[in-house]
């Protein structure tokens, strides 16, 4: 049987190893998680990190592009790492074509998914650092896992007051085989948070995430929780980003007219 590599490893860090010394580090990195807590900007968004503060199991944000559904949790889980609250952090994003295949990077499995996620590598710097991040991927407290590799895997935590966060960003591109192996692996203490816009997903009506939600409407699954950008007002980047939207949005409603 294939061994889950989600194996547990203890943090270390030079310098500070035990005593007065480690106990100051880590009241450093708690004020630091304190200090850059998310202050968010919007019901929605108060509503999307009351429920990763509530560890629900299972959160599906849809909507426009622009309104952190994806920065939120990661940033969030972060902030719990540096808390010394998290076990593992996981990152994926599906590949939907050739053109998108991992296989056109170079490296390793870790550092083509590095590259593939990018944008999300870039929050998880910006929030512990990147010396601080160079050494959380090290250890294997935080990783990126194409999503071939998961079936098998128990994604939890059975370390006592530490939590395990699944971030799967572009979810809408998820099939809904995809989608069921991904959620048949949660295990114990884990958040899975799948992130994405329905409306620009490659696979239509054949969207996994788009089943996923009609699927726990169906049936009134109360350990997941669906949140919704689906206002204009709900973009955070920036004015540019919501204006382009908004145009758009004017020029799919014309063409459905005609």
């Amino acid at each position: 049987m294939q061994q889950s590599p989600l194996k547990e490893k203890r943090f270390s860090n030079s310098g500070h190893n035990g005593g007065a010394g480690k106990e100051k580090f880590q009241d450093q990195r708690i004020e630091k998680a304190k200090a850059q807590a998310i202050k968010p900007m919007n019901e929605r968004q108060k509503e999307y990190l009351r429920h990763l503060e509530d560890q629900v199991p299972v959160i599906i944000a849809t909507g426009y592009a622009g309104t952190s559904k994806t920065y939120i949790p990661t940033r969030f889980a972060c902030n719990e790492y540096l808390s010394d609250r998290v076990y593992k952090i996981v990152f994926s994003r599906p590949a939907i074509s050739n053109s998108k295949s991992l296989g056109y990077f170079a490296g390793d499995k870790n550092e083509k998914m590095e590259i593939w996620l990018a944008p999300v590598l870039n929050v998880v710097k910006e929030t512990l650092t990147a010396p601080a991040t160079t050494i959380a991927i090290k250890n294997e407290d935080i990783l990126f896992y194409p999503l071939e590799i998961i079936k098998g895997l128990s994604l939890g935590s059975t370390k006592e007051g530490k939590h395990l966060y699944y971030i799967v960003d572009e979810a809408e591109d998820l099939s809904i085989e995809e989608i069921k192996k991904i959620i048949t692996r949660i295990g114990k203490n884990c958040t899975l948070v799948l992130a994405g816009d329905v409306t620009q997903s490659e696979l239509s009506e054949r969207s996994g995430l788009r089943w996923l939600i009609n699927f726990v409407k169906k049936h009134n699954l109360k350990r997941f929780k669906h949140i919704d950008f689906s206002n204009v007002n709900d973009i955070v980047r920036s004015d540019v980003v919501r204006d382009f939207i908004v145009a758009l949005e004017k020029d799919n409603k014309e063409e459905k007219k005609k």
